[in-house]
C-alpha cells in the first residue's frame, strides 16, 4: 500500500525581520529562512522519498547483505572524488569496483 503524503496547512505569509518568531531560545529571521530554504533546496535529491531502505540488490524482496571495508584517509578521499567525478555514491563505486574484480 502506497504511503500517502501528509496535508501541510501553511500560514499568512510573515516577515521574520518584523514578526518575532523564536527557534529554541534564538530569533528566526528572513536570513535564516533564506539559508535554510538554500540548504535544503540544494541537498541530495534521493532523499526526497523517506521510505526506509531501497531496492534489493539481491533480487525480489531479499536483503541485500552488507560488506563493510576500512580504509586509509587518502583511498576514503580518492573514492569521495572518483565518486563526485562520476555522479554516483561511494557505496555504488565500490559496489562496481568489487563486481569487477570478481568478474575476472
Amino acid at each position: 500500500m502506497p504511503r500517502q503524503k501528509p496535508t501541510i496547512a501553511f500560514g499568512p505569509d510573515i516577515d521574520l525581520d518584523k514578526d518575532v518568531v523564536s527557534v529554541g531560545s534564538e530569533r528566526f529571521t528572513n536570513a535564516d529562512a533564506n539559508r535554510l530554504a538554500d540548504e535544503l533546496s540544494s541537498r541530495d535529491r534521493s532523499l526526497d522519498n523517506l521510505i526506509p531502505g531501497r531496492k534489493s540488490l539481491s533480487g525480489g524482496s531479499k536483503h541485500s547483505p552488507a560488506v563493510n571495508v576500512r580504509v586509509s584517509e587518502v583511498t576514503r578521499r580518492k573514492l569521495e572524488q572518483v565518486a563526485q567525478q562520476r555522479g554516483r555514491t561511494v557505496s555504488q563505486i565500490a559496489r562496481e569496483a568489487i563486481e569487477e574484480f570478481l568478474a575476472r
